[in-house]
C-alpha cells in the first residue's frame, strides 16, 4: 500500500514537472492596435495596448512584441498571445500584472468578412 502510493506521488510530481509553458499560448487571436503605454521596454521604446477580441479577463493587453510595421493605432491584427512580463522594465501602477502578453506570430488583417 505504502509503496503504490510512493509511486502514484512520484508520478505526479513527474508529470506535473513536464508541463510546460505552452499551456498558457492562446493562438490565432484578434484585435486592434490602441495606443503605446507609459510602460517602457528594455530598448526604452513604449509598449503597446491592443484591445482583444472576446478577451473577458481584462479590458486589453500590453505587450512589448509588437513588430514595427504594426505599430499603427487602429490596426487590425491577427497574432498569438502568452502570458509574459519580458521585454517590459518600467510600467505604471495603473495596469494589473494579468494584461501583460507577449505576441508572435502576428499578421496584419485585410478584410474580416
Amino acid at each position: 500500500m505504502k509503496k503504490n502510493l510512493i509511486i502514484m506521488l512520484i508520478t505526479t510530481i513527474v508529470i506535473q514537472g513536464c508541463s510546460n509553458d505552452d499551456d498558457n499560448l492562446r493562438l490565432n487571436q484578434m484585435g486592434t492596435v490602441l495606443v503605446e503605454t507609459s510602460c517602457n521596454t528594455k530598448e526604452n521604446n513604449l509598449a503597446y495596448t491592443i484591445d482583444v477580441d472576446g478577451l473577458n479577463e481584462v479590458e486589453f493587453i500590453i505587450t512589448a512584441t509588437l513588430p514595427e510595421e504594426f505599430k499603427q493605432e487602429g490596426l487590425r491584427i491577427q497574432f498569438d498571445m502568452k502570458p509574459s512580463k519580458d521585454g517590459l522594465t518600467i510600467c505604471t501602477d495603473n495596469f494589473f500584472p494579468n494584461q501583460f502578453y507577449k505576441i508572435s506570430n502576428v499578421k496584419l488583417l485585410l478584410d474580416e468578412n
